[in-house]
């Protein structure tokens, strides 16, 4: 997917310009193709010599073959025009970033106008270049003026190459806007989805014959006189059999997130659903994300230099593909609800979007999709927004309260009060409740219910040598200090900052998303301190075995105070050497980790692990008893005692 055009796609604009001979001040108006009398670029000189704003500069990409073409260009004087040679079509991307407009102005009279979308409108859009179009049939899906400029006659574009010459469009909201659009019905990942369901739901489909399929092969026989079977196909004479599903697990499981960040980062949920899926007791699984707004998704992109910082474009396309159905696997279906919101009326990628008190409907119907027949336990993450009203329509055999964290903890005054409410109403219909930590057990025990601690595990990954570098870190000088993790309110940034000051000669690799809280990125004041934005679960291990030393430099604070931090369990599952600062909950792993006094101690026990002198050493084999495997093995235990 192209670049948009963030300080990388800037510079990279600046020098593609160069290339060709622009200025920054220049305003480029990009023809790419073979200029012919019958195009519309003649029309864009026309104009531009009606103009005569020496901004602007039509810049043609693409050989003419034709004297009458040179001859009428040549002829507007006070159009400033420049004709370059073709280019590979590979550099398409590339050339894009020349322009500060483009005018598609295509042959209305023409048959192929009727049904081509051109590959320079795609690339335009994905890149925030503003398009000027006439009105041919495929462009009038896309949203005018917002989108694209409507060219009716000659005064249209007049004002179009104005509003390029005066940067009108050179705007950060035009630009998330053209982007958006293109992520959401021009992308590859968009329109191979699309596909995908197409694919699927014909393949699904019992087949039909249909008689003009008997013509069309006739036809294709006549006339590259060939002789080709017209007869109905065997596969076709009695429809799709359908097997039957045969049930071998006792139970299905409806597991509901309160976020919308599943697969990304490795959390305790994916972690549980991952060995879930994987139990001789648990049939079919479906997931659900929490639910968004069409707003509440497209808001989340973000094109700004620190756009990689940001879990907000992962978490665009993974709903993305929740919303088409196209995310399950033979194991798990995952989806999410999105509504219009307050609006009377909302659409996106061609459906239409309920209003948001129909999850509780939306939810059945898709259970009823997704699993069998049998008993569905219903598994929640609290808090997981709107699960009561669900909870109230559906008849779950059971159901499972996982109390990750207190969310009463980040909240204060009236916010607080409306947590604990939703912590109550979830409480009080969970048939099992479970926790990651004693702290969680008795913040929780004013509720009066039984809490099961079933803390955090470890993955038993292969160990099979020493693994290839990320390029990213295979160009570092000097030893590897890494921390994995969302980079907010429990990272202890002045540790972080004394470290780097004190030992310039480390690399301090921060790998995580600092949405919400941005104060992590004061630290790039230091040239040693690398921020690599945020990395999915698999390709995070990778870089995690790469470290040198992996640390935890959390805060003890009324956060931290009540989690079991997963992340000691995944350094402890890539066997690499760990620091940890004194919190709570993290007595497991404390015996394979070295825990710093205070944050001269954390600095000093660093240096230490680096000179091979740890006070701790990784465990050369996970404890069968820290393994997801076990911890699941108790959860399922616990389900079927209450069956």
């Amino acid at each position: 997917m192209p670049a948009t055009k963030n300080s990388s796609g800037a510079m990279r604009m600046s020098v593609v310009r160069k290339e060709f001979g622009f200025t920054p001040q220049d305003k480029v108006i990009l023809f790419l193709g073979t200029p012919r009398l019958h195009k519309g670029v003649m029309r864009i000189a026309e104009a531009l010599d009606r103009l005569q704003d020496d901004r602007l500069v039509l810049c043609i990409i693409g050989s003419s073959h034709d004297k009458r073409v040179d001859n009428q260009l040549s002829g507007h004087a006070h159009a400033r025009i420049k004709m370059f040679p073709d280019q590979p079509w590979d550099r398409l991307s590339d050339l894009i970033n020349i322009a500060d407009g483009v005018c598609l102005l295509q042959d209305l009279s023409s048959p192929v106008a009727e049904y081509q979308i051109p590959a320079k409108l795609t690339e335009a859009l994905a890149t925030g270049v503003p398009v000027a179009v006439t009105q041919a049939a495929p462009f009038r899906d896309i949203p005018a003026p917002h989108i694209i400029t409507p060219i009716r006659d000659d005064a249209d574009l007049e004002d179009f190459l104005r509003n390029v010459a005066e940067g009108v469009f050179d705007t950060d909201a035009y630009r998330l806007r053209a982007r958006q659009y293109f992520i959401g019905e021009m992308s590859y990942a968009v329109n191979g989805a699309r596909l995908e369901l197409l694919f699927e739901t014909a393949r699904t489909k019992p087949a039909q014959w249909q008689r003009e399929w008997i013509r069309l092969v006739h036809f294709l026989s006549r006339h590259w006189s060939k002789s080709l079977p017209a007869q109905q196909p065997e596969w076709a004479r009695g429809g799709l059999n359908f097997p039957a599903v045969i049930r071998s697990a006792p139970f299905d499981i409806a597991f509901f997130w309160k976020q919308n960040d599943t697969g990304i980062y490795g959390r305790r949920h994916d972690m549980v659903l991952k060995y879930l899926a994987r139990h001789p007791r648990v049939g079919r699984i479906v997931q659900f994300d929490a639910p968004m707004t069409l707003h509440d998704l497209t808001s989340r992109t973000r094109l700004d230099p620190d756009a990689g910082l940001d879990q907000g474009n992962m978490v665009v396309e993974n709903s993305i593909r929740r919303f088409l159905k196209i995310a399950d696997d033979k194991d798990m279906a995952r989806r999410v609800f999105l509504h219009r919101g307050k609006r009377p009326s909302g659409n996106f990628l061609g459906q239409d979007l309920p209003a948001p008190d129909a999850y509780p409907q939306w939810v059945e119907e898709t259970v009823r999709q997704t699993l069998g027949n049998g008993p569905v336990v219903s598994w929640v993450a609290p808090i997981a927004p709107a699960y009561p009203a669900v909870h109230d329509y559906m008849n779950f055999s059971l159901t499972v309260a996982d109390l990750i964290d207190d969310q009463r903890t980040m909240t204060e005054g009236a916010a607080r009060d409306r947590t604990e409410q939703a912590y109550a109403e979830m409480i009080d219909r969970a048939d099992l409740l479970l926790s990651n930590c004693e702290s969680l057990k008795h913040a929780f025990a004013p509720f009066g219910r039984d809490i099961m601690v079933i803390p955090n595990a470890a993955e038993n990954i292969p160990r099979t040598g020493k693994v290839a570098k990320p390029a990213e870190l295979a160009g570092m000088d000097g030893k590897i200090v890494g921390y994995v993790g969302n980079l907010r309110d429990r990272i202890d940034i002045w540790l972080l900052d004394s470290m780097a000051v004190r030992h310039p000669e480390w690399n301090i690799v921060l790998i995580g998303s600092a949405h919400g809280k941005t104060d992590v990125l004061d630290l790039r004041r230091h040239a040693n301190v690398h921020f690599l934005g945020v990395k999915r679960y698999e390709e995070a291990l990778d870089y995690i075995r790469a470290f040198d030393v992996a640390i935890m430099p959390h805060l003890d604070n009324d956060v931290s105070q009540f989690m079991n931090p997963l992340k000691l369990y995944v350094y402890l599952s890539a066997g690499v050497p760990i620091v940890t600062t004194a919190v709570a909950n993290i007595g497991e792993v404390a015996p394979f980790a070295t825990v710093a006094r205070d944050s001269d101690d954390f600095i000093a026990q660093v240096e230490a692990t680096l000179a091979g002198q740890a006070e701790a050493k990784p465990a050369t084999r996970l404890p069968p008893a820290l393994r997801w495997e076990a911890r699941v093995d108790r959860m399922i235990a616990a389900i079927d005692e209450r069956l």
